[in-house]
């Protein structure tokens, strides 16, 4: 059924399924987001799977998620529509873009709060078995005050001590990790790898490698590995080890969030 309770404001984001838009609760005054889903790209089982997992992570209270209010069908247009909280500070996407504009480095402190916040969000799905797949600067949202929300949760998933494991390729190449560029079973260290190539970019302003095709860009990093001496001077040897830590090629090796936060970092 329809829900004819918000009214369109102005749309602040597209993407290949559809597009979000700043909207207001007709009843309320309450301003959110409305993210509209093409049925062209998706299904009712695989819209309805979306909605359960953000009606469970609503459930974790962290004020690092952006929150769910509530979803419908549109038949008319042939549309799945959700509604969730609105940020009216972009995305982390944008901030990245303000500081390439200026030609300025984002200063250490305000990295070291974003890293936080970030890290503090995916230990919450994580410790509830939720993995992301999607991380990355445009899914993470930044609210009047500053602060950050992780969203894009269309196609995160729900694992399980019976199901430890995912196997389909997911997520965005640039912030994919090569066991799920590969093919392989991964679990919650492919997200940390993720993290990695964000906390990079925040750093530099730029993704580790933007090779457009899979095979290039796993080739790129199997020749090459990460160096971290691409990661401006002005930033500390402590944060250089940290994003090193997260990008290793053994994901068995890649720290946990909660051992990332236990640096003297965050403390």
């Amino acid at each position: 059924m329809e829900n004819t309770g918000y009214e369109k404001l102005c749309i602040i984001g597209r993407g290949a399924y559809g597009k979000v838009y700043k909207v207001r609760n007709t009843s309320t005054g309450e301003e959110c987001a409305m993210k509209t889903i093409s049925a062209k790209y998706t299904d009712q089982a695989t819209f309805q799977n979306e909605v359960a997992l953000m009606e469970k992570i609503n459930t974790l209270s962290s004020p690092y998620l952006v929150k769910y209010i509530t979803s419908y069908v549109k038949e008319e247009e042939s549309e799945y529509v959700i509604i969730m909280e609105y940020c009216s500070g972009g995305t982390l996407e944008n901030i990245i873009e303000k500081y390439k504009k200026i030609e300025e480095y984002i200063p250490e402190g305000m990295v070291l709060k974003f890293m936080k916040q970030i890290l503090l969000g995916v230990m919450a799905l994580h410790k509830n078995k939720i993995l992301h797949r999607d991380l990355k600067p445009s899914n993470i949202l930044v609210d009047s005050k500053g602060n950050l929300k992780l969203s894009g949760f269309g196609i995160s998933k729900q694992l399980s001590d019976s199901m430890p494991y995912a196997e389909t390729a997911r997520g965005t190449l640039w912030y994919s990790s090569l066991e799920v560029l590969k093919g392989e079973k991964y679990n919650f260290c492919a997200d940390i790898w993720s993290l990695g190539c964000t906390f990079h970019e925040l750093c530099c302003l730029k993704p580790p490698c933007t090779e457009g095709n899979i095979f290039i860009f796993v080739q790129w990093w199997e020749k090459k590995r990460y160096d971290v001496n691409v990661i401006p001077k002005s930033y500390s040897k402590e944060i250089k080890d940290l994003i090193v830590s997260m990008l290793n090629y053994d994901r068995k090796l890649r720290p946990s969030c909660e051992n990332l936060l236990s640096n003297k970092l965050f403390a």
